[in-house]
């Protein structure tokens, strides 16, 4: 099976003409979301549909309503036919956000370490880094039947976080749990397969930035959350001996408390795409 980085180099192509393009990865959002100036490049059209997304470009509450245009896109060896929402992102990095709705299509998954051009001069061993990466899979599978189902646990291994991944037959969210013991933050990684929640209580209001966004917002989570699940996996990070030690999580419930409630809250709530809150941007200067 293929894959890409989180950044990848892709050709995309319209109706008049093709580009070149360096792009982000984001299997936290379901669409492709194309410049409207890479657009009218490369002569995206025409317009199929027009989509209601909830995004940090669109006005306050109000999700915004963004034209689908077909796109075709050379993703590593594949061609890929899709779709894409066309939005403003002049102020962003980068021109394409390819979603996880491509990635399905493409068949490939999201390699973390893999970086879009050239090698990672900080990298003084690839060998030995990608010979553990491989065991970090294989372990990793051994515990959990759908391979994509790992993505997320990878990508918050490698960045830290809370991560998700959804397609049409899997749906699985990693989160970690830090624990301080004798001065060592002990790092509890747990990766739940189909998880919902049965309960919640209490009430967090914080700032939240992930995926496109470029502004942190408000958002409301709880306190604690009792989440059934359908399996997969923990992995337990020692900083101070350097290990990693994964195990087979049985289908179950698990209760989470405090950040790590509300970091499940905010990948499921971002998963069905739910309604966010005002940017900091809105916020009143005192």
């Amino acid at each position: 099976m293929n894959t890409v980085g989180i950044t990848t180099t892709v050709t995309v192509a319209g109706l008049t003409g093709t580009k070149r393009v360096t792009a982000r990865v984001d299997t936290g959002a379901r669409y492709d979301a194309l410049d409207y100036t890479l657009a009218a490049k490369i002569g995206a059209g025409p317009v199929l549909d027009v989509k209601k997304i909830r995004s940090a470009t669109a006005s306050r509450l109000k999700a915004e309503r963004r034209p689908v245009v077909p796109l075709t896109l050379k993703l590593g060896d594949r061609l890929v036919h899709t779709r894409a929402t066309l939005a403003d992102r002049r102020g962003m990095r980068y021109p394409l956000i390819i979603g996880r709705e491509t990635l399905r299509r493409a068949g490939v998954l999201v390699d973390p370490t893999r970086r879009s051009t050239g090698r990672d001069e900080r990298d003084r061993d690839p060998g030995r880094r990608a010979a553990s990466m491989l065991r970090l899979h294989t372990e990793l599978r051994r515990a959990v039947p759908k391979e994509r189902a790992i993505t997320p646990a990878i990508l918050a291994l490698q960045h830290g976080g809370a991560w998700s991944y959804r397609d049409e037959d899997v749906v699985s969210v990693a989160v970690p749990v830090r624990e301080e013991r004798d001065g060592v933050v002990i790092e509890r990684l747990y990766l739940l397969l189909d998880p919902r929640i049965e309960r919640s209580e209490g009430r967090i209001v914080r700032l939240e930035k992930c995926g496109e966004e470029d502004v942190r917002r408000v958002a409301e989570r709880p306190r604690l959350l009792e989440v059934r699940h359908e399996g997969g996996a923990t992995v337990r990070i020692d900083p101070h001996r350097r290990t990693l030690r994964v195990t087979r999580l049985e289908p179950g419930r698990i209760t989470f408390r405090g950040t790590a409630a509300a970091n499940v809250h905010h990948e499921l709530a971002h998963l069905t795409e739910e309604e966010p809150g005002p940017t900091i941007l809105d916020f009143k200067i005192e």
